[in-house]
């Protein structure tokens, strides 16, 4: 949403330079390590044994992972929505003042790719909000859980809202490319 965000409102202003890429990319895997690197280290050493096997694992710090997943949805989930809400929102602010001018002296069928940017552009934003809520509900369920409870046991509706939630959060980058191709004429 940044990039088009600079490409429609400051057009004219400087682009991002190679330098300039290379920084992001570096900066955007940092943070995804830092971001990860709790689920490395807040681990226990279980072992369950069975009749004739010793299982052994990793299980989550029950007392400082569920609060780390809340901050993790909210670099995941709640700060791109956030951006994304605030970029096409600039977006469309630049859109209707060029629509103004643009009524003013040409006919209204020249300004109709609005409509269809708009259109793209809330998909994008819906698309987003659907595919990633069941995740924050997981995260969510999953705390209450570990709070009020004190068993092992997992239903299998929590199972299964556990993988559906894991294969929407990755439809979502799959699906992104899709609306564009599919709404914007000029993206085929």
């Amino acid at each position: 949403s940044y990039d088009r965000l600079t490409a429609i409102v400051f057009p004219k202003k400087s682009k991002l330079t190679f330098r300039g890429v290379w920084t992001l990319i570096a900066c955007t895997w940092i943070i995804g390590f830092l971001l990860a690197l709790p689920l490395t280290i807040y681990r226990n050493y279980k072992e369950r044994p069975w009749k004739n096997y010793l299982e052994t694992f990793c299980a989550e710090n029950t007392s400082f992972l569920p609060p780390y997943w809340h901050v993790l949805i909210g670099a995941l989930v709640w700060f791109p929505l956030t951006v994304m809400i605030f970029c096409y929102s600039m977006i469309f602010l630049k859109l209707d003042r060029y629509e103004r001018r643009v009524m003013q002296r040409e006919h209204p069928i020249a300004v109709s790719y609005r409509k269809k940017v708009a259109r793209s552009l809330f998909i994008v934003l819906v698309v987003f909000i659907l595919l990633r809520v069941p995740f924050t509900t997981l995260v969510f369920i999953r705390y209450n859980r570990f709070v009020n409870e004190n068993t092992s046991q997992i239903g299998k509706d929590f199972v299964i809202l556990w993988y559906v939630s894991h294969y929407l959060i990755f439809l979502n980058a799959a699906v992104n490319p899709l609306i564009y191709g599919l709404t914007n004429d000029n993206f085929r």
